[in-house]
C-alpha cells in the first residue's frame, strides 16, 4: 500500500534501498555455458526426483544446479540494484519496488537463458532488466505524472530555500520558484513523493495503528473438490499430515505415477478455478466439468 504525499525532494530518503553487501561475482569466459548446463541438469534432476526416480546421484546434480543458479542470480541482482537506482532517480518512482521488479526479471532471465545462442548472461539479463525497468509503467497507475522538468524545478526550489534559510512550506516554494522564473505548479508536482503508508501514518501520529494479520486463504474450498482431487492435494502438500511424493501417493491411491501426476495437474487447476472466481459460480462450473469427465 502506498500514499502519495508532497515531500521536499532531496531531503527525505523514503523508500530507498539500504546499502546491501552483495557478493561481487564475475563470470569468466565460457563460465556462462557451464553454469547454464548445470542449471538445466539440476532442473531435470529435480523433475526426475519428483517423478519418483531413485538415483543417488540426482540430489547432487540438483544441488550443483542450485549453486550455478545462485551465481547467475548474484550477477543479475547487482545489475538490478544499479538499474533500479538509476530508474528511480530519473523517474521519481519508488526505488525498492523497482528493485523488486528487477529481481523478478533476473529470475525469469535465469530460467530462459540459452547459452547455445552465444550470448553472455550479463547481456541477456541486461535486456530483461531494461524491458522491465524502462519506464516502471505499472507504478504510475493512479498517480500524477511528474516530468523531469518538474523534478528539476523542485530540486532548484529546495536549494534556493536552503540558501535563503527559509522553512519548508508551499508558500516559500512558490516565492523562490517565481523569483527564478519557473512554474510553481511544476515545482509542486515535482515535490510529490511516493512513500510507504507506514511512513504516512507515522507522520500523522497514527503509528500505533496496526493491521490485522492475514493467515492465508483457508482450506474450506477443498470441500468443493471431488474426493479424488481433495485426497491428492491433502497428501501432496501435507494438509492432513506428512507431505508425500508422487511415488508414495501412487502407492496409496493404487495408480501409476504418471496417472497421479495428471490427477495433480487437474486438482491444482480445479483449486485455482475455485480460488480465482466467485465461489458459488466457480463450484458450479467445476462440478459440471468433473461430471463430464466422470
Amino acid at each position: 500500500m502506498r500514499a502519495d504525499t508532497a515531500r521536499p525532494l532531496g531531503r527525505v530518503g523514503d523508500m530507498k534501498i539500504p546499502e546491501l553487501d552483495l557478493p561481487h561475482v564475475m563470470l569468466a569466459t565460457g563460465e556462462d555455458a557451464q553454469l547454464a548446463r548445470a542449471v538445466e541438469a539440476g532442473l531435470y534432476a529435480h523433475h526426475l526426483l519428483e517423478e519418483g526416480r531413485l538415483d543417488p546421484l540426482l540430489p547432487a546434480v540438483v544441488a550443483l544446479g542450485r549453486r550455478a543458479a545462485e551465481r547467475f542470480a548474484w550477477v543479475g541482482i547487482r545489475m538490478a540494484l544499479k538499474y533500479a537506482r538509476r530508474t528511480a532517480y530519473l523517474s521519481g518512482l519508488p526505488e525498492d519496488e523497482l528493485f523488486q521488479d528487477g529481481c523478478v526479471a533476473v529470475g525469469e532471465a535465469i530460467r530462459r537463458y540459452d547459452h547455445a545462442r552465444g550470448i553472455r548472461f550479463s547481456t541477456f539479463v541486461h535486456e530483461y532488466l531494461m524491458r522491465e525497468l524502462a519506464d516502471g509503467g505499472r507504478h504510475w497507475i493512479g498517480r500524477p505524472t511528474v516530468s523531469r522538468a518538474d523534478r528539476r524545478a523542485a530540486r532548484m526550489a529546495v536549494r534556493a530555500m536552503d540558501a535563503r534559510g527559509l522553512a519548508d512550506s508551499e508558500s516559500a516554494v512558490d516565492t523562490v520558484v517565481t523569483a527564478m522564473g519557473l512554474s510553481p505548479t511544476a515545482a509542486r508536482r515535482g515535490r510529490i513523493r511516493h512513500v510507504s503508508l507506514d511512513v504516512a501514518l507515522e507522520s500523522t501520529g497514527l503509528a500505533h495503528l496496526s493491521y490485522e494479520p492475514c493467515h492465508g486463504q483457508g482450506l474450506d474450498f477443498l470441500t468443493l473438490l471431488v474426493p479424488r482431487h481433495r485426497r491428492l492435494l491433502q497428501l501432496r502438500f501435507g494438509l492432513t499430515g506428512q507431505a508425500r511424493t508422487l511415488a508414495e501417493i501412487a502407492q496409496i491411491m493404487q495408480a501409476s505415477p504418471s496417472t497421479v501426476s495428471r490427477w495433480e495437474r487437474e486438482a491444482l487447476e480445479a483449486a485455482r478455478l475455485l480460488l480465482a472466481g466467485e465461489r458459488t459460480t466457480a463450484a458450479a462450473a467445476y462440478s459440471e466439468a468433473a461430471a463430464a469427465v466422470g
